[in-house]
């Protein structure tokens, strides 16, 4: 019985102290001195040696009783770990709060320059040659706006792609060549 009694001991001391000491001074070794940097380790090691003597000395009832009592307080989580875990879970919401209020920044693409780098897509063409064939030729949209580039016929730098409504109206602001190709052509892929 004896050695059940040490196993059940052993155990929940060591559950006690996350397995760092067992209160037996062979198996922990010499107890330093404790000084203000060692403190908060050595302090469970105190805990292990208080708990071993007080439960060397009960009943085989009274111990597996105070065993259950210890198992059950260090299988809730502390205070510290709920408040690790809440700041973690805000952190995580706040970061994706931030994401989609970013996403939600960034501007959507103007339907009738994705429709018009659709068109030149099927056509076969490049990002630069469906440009160029725009600012030959303007182009009509299905629902009736037209898609035209303005700016120096030799530097495609200073051109500027825009949507005009029916009623000749520029309803959102121009885009450039770098735009037109990284977001626009590349939008307008066959899914």
């Amino acid at each position: 019985m004896e050695k059940r009694r040490r196993l059940i001991i052993d155990r929940t001391i060591a559950k006690a102290t996350w397995g760092r000491f067992t209160g037996d001074d062979v198996r922990d070794g010499k107890t330093p001195p404790i000084r203000a940097e060692n403190f908060s380790i050595e302090f469970y090691r105190y805990f292990a040696k208080g708990l071993r003597a007080r439960w060397t000395g009960l009943s085989s009832a009274k111990l597996r009783a105070e065993a259950r009592v210890v198992r059950a307080h260090f299988k809730k989580p502390s205070e510290l770990a709920q408040l690790a875990e809440r700041v973690a879970r805000e952190k995580t919401a706040r970061e994706l709060r931030e994401r989609q209020a970013k996403l939600g920044r960034r501007s959507r693409l103007q339907p009738a320059i994705l429709e018009t780098a659709r068109h030149y897509r099927d056509q076969g063409m490049t990002a630069p040659e469906a440009w160029d064939a725009l600012y030959k030729t303007p182009l009509k949209t299905d629902d009736g706006s037209t898609v035209e580039i303005k700016g120096d016929k030799r530097f495609r730098v200073e051109q500027r792609m825009r949507v005009i409504s029916r009623d000749g109206r520029q309803l959102k602001r121009a885009i450039g060549f770098g735009q037109w190709r990284k977001s626009y052509w590349t939008g307008a892929k066959p899914g």
